[in-house]
């Protein structure tokens, strides 16, 4: 699965006490659709979804810490280098149209957009014009573009070099090196080339601090740190410029980034095209959908091997649009098809109207130790299968989980993973439903305590909003759950089946 993401520099967070803070994104530009060996087309697709929900993630999580929250404001750069690039304004236009319903589209509410009219201080423009409209406000840059302000130092020698770097593989094909044209000519170029992009880029940023003041600015390239911040925009341990890369997912939801050329010369690497789609989730996790709309497929035609493989890699499993998943006899003919479904006194279904739940931290084993001593050892079932009887509201009771894996990536240096595994705990034995409590056996309770915070981490959690009839499997041991409160008496009921 092949997805590419745009150009991102970043403008970011103001802090003021009374209200929230803001962040000015200089971003999202442009795709140039003749650099196939980079990217798929012109047009935004899972790369900048990915990208926005990183970024989106982000604010979410300093509004953890910070109560009056974080806004992220995207202010597309692409009328100022398009030239040099070879994109029309159409091109630039259609793509920011795209970008922006895309934000609508996945409700990301920490993400704004500035408007051109805001950028060039034109009062006449409106809020919403065509592209024959932005074509013609789009002459207001002629005078940005003509300013120079660029200063000799250190972070414009870094983002020099940064131009360079993309520039030669860009204008490649637009400059191709033949007999009236040699190489040393090309780079000479592409070096002139470079110059004009930064000074272009100085004077956009004069410009929107003049026009879009108190926020802190944000960069994709390397700096200093003293004028702006360097993030990395894509959730992956490599620094790549994404508006020159595609992303992959691979079966365990790691995310990775490079040229499309580099995907296509991995064979285990290929683009979903079959009756399901596949649809990576953000954390973690992947959802599967009927290809030919939602009811097109029922729960008999998931193949539940393959499921539970997956599974075991990458969580949770949500199956989504599918139908007959609120027949009672096809969901626990599904489980059986999973594996071994455990039975609770209740029975087999756990029919929830979502009480506080543990789900087997009671179900323990004695086992005997080498000095020949006895300890009592959790047995948990190894999977949890739910399918969502009813519809639930969009902005309340989230079903939140949180990924092992993700969370060992994000532990504080006093708590190493080494330190954790050596720790044993004993849980609180009761028949009611009420506050669980863990208690560390051999070492500092704190511990719980510290990873409270970190579990529910925006770059740890996933939050999963129900859908009626949405089947979800996940591993009961290593993706811990919980849920978030919900209004009293919304009508909202859960199955759901442990199996190993």
């Amino acid at each position: 699965m092949l997805m590419p993401l745009s150009r991102l520099k970043v403008f970011s967070i103001s802090s003021t006490s009374q209200s929230a803070g803001a962040h000015g994104l200089a971003c999202f530009p442009l795709r140039e659709s003749q650099r196939h060996d980079r990217g798929a087309g012109e047009t935004p697709d899972k790369a900048e979804d990915v990208a926005l929900a990183h970024l989106n993630g982000m604010c979410a999580a300093i509004e953890e810490i910070y109560s009056p929250g974080a806004m992220l404001v995207i202010v597309s750069d692409g009328l100022v280098y398009n030239d040099l690039l070879g994109v029309p304004d159409p091109v630039v236009w259609n793509y920011g149209k795209q970008l922006r319903a895309l934000t609508k589209a996945r409700n990301y509410q920490h993400i704004d957009f500035a408007r051109l009219k805001d950028l060039l201080a034109v009062d006449h423009l409106t809020g919403d014009f065509d592209d024959m409209s932005y074509a013609a406000a789009a002459q207001g840059w002629e005078e940005v573009k003509r300013e120079s302000y660029v200063k000799d130092d250190e972070n414009k020698r870094l983002t020099y070099c940064g131009y360079l770097k993309f520039l030669e593989l860009d204008l490649a094909s637009l400059y191709p090196i033949d007999e009236s044209r040699t190489k040393n000519k090309f780079k000479k170029g592409v070096q002139k080339i470079a110059e004009t992009m930064l000074k272009r880029g100085e004077a956009f940023a004069r410009a929107v601090r003049e026009n879009v003041p108190n926020h802190v600015r944000l960069s994709i390239h390397p700096s200093t740190g003293e004028d702006k911040i360097s993030i990395n925009v894509l959730p992956v341990s490599n620094t790549v410029t994404p508006w020159h890369s595609c992303v992959g997912f691979k079966l365990d939801g790691t995310v990775i980034a490079g040229h499309r050329a580099m995907f296509e010369e991995m064979k285990d690497m290929d683009l979903a095209t079959q009756s399901m789609i596949f649809e990576p989730l953000y954390l973690c996790g992947i959802m599967i959908r009927p290809a030919n709309g939602s009811k097109a497929l029922t729960i008999q035609d998931i193949d539940a091997l393959k499921v539970r493989a997956l599974a075991k890699l990458n969580l949770p499993v949500v199956l989504r649009g599918f139908s007959q998943t609120k027949d009672r006899d096809q969901f626990i003919t599904k489980a059986y098809e999973l594996g071994k479904p455990t039975t609770w006194k209740f029975g087999l279904v756990l029919e929830e109207w979502m009480p506080f739940h543990f789900d087997g931290l009671f179900k323990t084993e004695k086992r005997k130790r080498e000095d020949g001593s006895e300890s009592l050892v959790p047995n948990p079932p190894r999977f949890q299968l739910f399918t969502a009887v009813t519809p639930s509201p969009k902005d309340t009771g989230f079903t939140l989980f949180a990924s092992s894996k993700l969370l060992f990536q994000h532990l504080p240096s006093h708590l190493p993973l080494k330190l954790l595994r050596s720790l044993t705990w004993k849980p609180q034995e009761k028949t009611r439903f009420d506050l669980t409590s863990v208690e560390i056996e051999n070492g500092d309770q704190s511990a719980c305590d510290t990873l409270e915070e970190p579990m529910h981490d925006h770059r740890v959690c996933y939050w999963h909003t129900w859908e009626e009839g949405d089947v979800l499997v996940n591993d009961n041991i290593s993706m811990m759950h919980t849920r978030s409160s919900f209004e009293a008496g919304v009508a909202r009921e859960l199955w759901r089946i442990h199996f190993d």
